[in-house]
């Protein structure tokens, strides 16, 4: 048996070894794997899906104002001194409604409902009511459209102010912040004198007009179209036989926007940014599509970050994204060629034109202007860019493919253009004139994020046997060779005889003359005399050999053990 022994433990490391190699190529990705992909399917029953159907925690939307301070004076032509006002916090929670699934395409159709309430704990001291003056984002915005199309018109419009906008005597909106967030602002059309207008305003109502008092009227808001109604319908993949896991494949019966003038611009690309597929590794870009705008938008992979205990990768927006360059020459309406590539009357870099979208002149930006043209911030006082807080940003675990964390940051502008025929607009001062800009985000409760650590860890554990596998394995092939060494004498090992005490406790030599040596003691305690490479001489005889040989006299030898 003791002969076999090192074959034993070599055949046992290399079993164990084989093992953990198997696993790690092969068994622990499969189960992981399969773990994985039944924690994130969608589908009925599943904790994942019930979550994503109707989401527990309400996603955070953080609304600031641009307040004017000075309203009078850019009436005269002065630049605007702004002060930001918020947050206005609002509970933003998604439902997911009218549910098909279709497992022959493994996909899911849906329509998603939204509905928001005001948070006013979070919102600290602001309140609904508190007195907003903000630049008329409709008013400018119909004057824009009607020079573009009919500038002659323009004359008409301004006619018609005071009966549309009661008590109007500038370009600015003096109202509760509920008003222009969901409430609206009235645009009265009862009036004989602006039958006409409101009529031809009827086919071309952007979403933040809408109709009031049984038709007669208007309201104007900036979300209030958003709130308690249905969008949709989606069409987005499960991911249970590929790798769409809330991509949306459809919108509204279409793979395309069709809002822009190119293709390129009018691809739905990306989910909704709540549901990613499992990465491996960080691709550079990340997609999302959002409908509010129209198009699609990437964050691009800036670090790996560890968020509270969970590892991350973040991303973030990059100025590639919003500046005139080949890929975004098609989401600029005023291009002059057929191919869309004549950028000279685009936008300034840092501005997207949503008028295709919104069917009203709106520019959207990053909050601050961040990564936009200088130009855009010198315009007024009171703009101040930062990236952490102005920046898009998500926080994503790539192992499920769930953001933890994140925020679409979003900048609603209107271009202050003066016009000789219109009395409100013929002194002011021109530029990008920035209204609100807002933050929508979503922090995963601290219990749902134990959660996922603790899936996390489970999964983790994995990974730590594939290694106890493959170490024990080495570990043993390496003593299954140390013992073929000793086996074989090819390597020194202490033996029995190291065990002695050899203690020469009185030599005395005389040589062949008579004349008498040094008495000599010298005692062995356990330390080789002569240490050898060859373990097999007995160190004791050997030693005795050479006192007799050079010793005629008896010599006395005291061995203990």
């Amino acid at each position: 048996m003791r002969k076999n022994c090192p074959v034993i433990v070599a055949g046992s490391g290399f079993v164990v070894l084989f093992t953990g190699i198997i696993s790690s190529w092969y068994v622990f990705p499969a189960i992981v794997g399969y773990a994985i992909s039944e924690r994130i399917a969608l589908k009925e029953g599943n904790e994942v899906y019930e979550i994503w159907r109707k989401q527990p925690f309400p996603q955070k939307m953080k609304i600031y104002f641009f307040n004017v301070t000075n309203a009078d004076d850019v009436q005269q032509g002065a630049a605007p001194v702004l002060k930001e006002v918020g947050p206005y916090v609002y509970d933003e929670y998604w439902e997911r409604v009218d549910i098909t699934i279709d497992d022959g395409t493994d996909t899911i159709k849906y329509m998603l409902k939204r509905s928001f309430f005001f948070n006013q704990k979070e919102s600290g001291c602001r309140m609904e009511d508190d007195p907003i003056t903000m630049v008329n984002g409709a008013l400018v915005s119909t004057a824009l459209q009607v020079y573009a199309i009919l500038p002659s018109a323009i004359a008409m419009v301004n006619d018609a102010v005071p009966y549309l906008y009661k008590g109007a005597k500038d370009v600015f909106i003096r109202a509760p912040a509920k008003d222009i967030l969901f409430d609206g602002i009235l645009i009265t059309c009862h009036d004989p004198e602006v039958e006409f207008i409101c009529s031809a305003m009827k086919g071309m109502l952007p979403p933040t007009i809408e109709f009031t008092n049984g038709g007669t009227d208007f309201k104007f808001s900036l979300f209030g179209y958003m709130n308690k109604t249905l969008a949709g319908p989606f069409v987005i993949g499960r991911g249970l036989k590929n790798t769409t896991r809330g991509d949306i494949l459809l919108y509204r019966e279409s793979n395309s926007s069709l809002v822009w003038p190119g293709p390129g611009c009018n691809k739905i690309n990306g989910s909704d940014s709540t549901l990613f597929y499992p990465l491996k590794t960080p691709p550079e870009r990340i997609y999302a599509y959002s409908p509010d705008i129209c198009r699609s938008m990437f964050v691009s992979f800036e670090k790996y970050v560890d968020y509270e205990g969970i590892p991350t990768w973040k991303y973030s927006n990059r100025p590639e994204s919003i500046i005139k360059n080949s890929e975004n020459e098609c989401f600029c309406p005023l291009a002059k060629n057929e191919d869309y590539n004549d950028v000279t009357n685009c936008p300034e870099n840092g501005l997207v034109d949503l008028t295709f979208c919104l069917k009203a002149p709106i520019l959207v930006s990053n909050p601050h202007f961040y990564l936009g043209d200088s130009s855009l911030t010198e315009f007024a006082r009171g703009v101040n860019p930062v990236k952490e807080l102005h920046e898009n940003f998500m926080y994503l675990e790539p192992i499920t493919g769930n953001p933890v964390a994140g925020a679409k940051r979003l900048q609603m502008n209107v271009r202050l253009k003066r016009f000789e025929d219109f009395e409100l607009l013929n002194n002011v001062s021109e530029g990008v004139f920035p209204m609100v800009w807002l933050e929508e985000g979503a922090l995963i409760p601290p219990e749902y994020r134990k959660m996922m650590s603790a899936g996390l860890s489970q999964l983790a554990m994995l990974d730590v046997i594939k290694w106890i596998f493959i170490l024990t394995g080495i570990l043993l092939m390496v003593l299954s060779f140390v013992l073929v060494m000793y086996k074989e004498r090819l390597m020194c090992f202490a033996n029995s005889a190291f065990g002695n005490k050899v203690s020469i406790t009185d030599v005395k030599s005389h040589s062949r003359a008579g004349f008498a040596d040094p008495v000599t003691e010298i005692n062995f305690n356990n330390t080789s005399m002569y240490p050898s490479l060859y373990p097999q001489v007995n160190e004791q005889k050997f030693n005795d050999r050479v006192v007799r040989r050079n010793n005629a006299n008896p010599t006395i030898f005291h061995v203990t053990n």
